[in-house]
């Protein structure tokens, strides 16, 4: 992968990774009214996602992957959990008012997935 291709990966994860704490930080007052915990994990998940996109536009830099991918996991365990398992006394049963945000999410783990599988390859060349 070229150089402008490592920096299209980035910036699309970037703005997958803002996404996803948007469609989160939109849902913060309504969640803050009906479980407190939950309308502040939404409002840590955006203040988290925020500061990963920011730094994935700016540069590669592997703490600001790591966040985007610990993040965007997290929220969708955290989805899935809700409409299987229940967490921690929040349920639902509607799966499609997530779709917008996994989808997001999934796009930010696919990213990583295929710049981690670059990276490898780069090393193997190098050594």
């Amino acid at each position: 992968m070229d150089v402008n291709a490592d920096v299209a990966t980035r910036r699309t994860a970037a703005v997958a990774v803002a996404a996803a704490g948007g469609l989160h930080l939109v849902l913060v007052p309504e969640y803050l009214a009906e479980l407190p915990w939950l309308g502040v994990s939404f409002l840590v998940a955006g203040a988290a996602t925020g500061c990963a996109a920011y730094r994935l536009w700016r540069s590669d830099d592997t703490r600001a992957w790591i966040l985007a991918v610990l993040v965007s996991g997290g929220m969708i365990l955290g989805f899935v959990s809700s409409r299987t398992l229940g967490l921690f006394g929040y349920g639902s049963a509607d799966w499609a008012e997530g779709i917008p945000s996994l989808l997001v999410e999934v796009v930010v783990l696919a990213l990583f997935a295929r710049r981690a599988a670059v990276m490898g390859g780069r090393r193997r060349v190098t050594r």
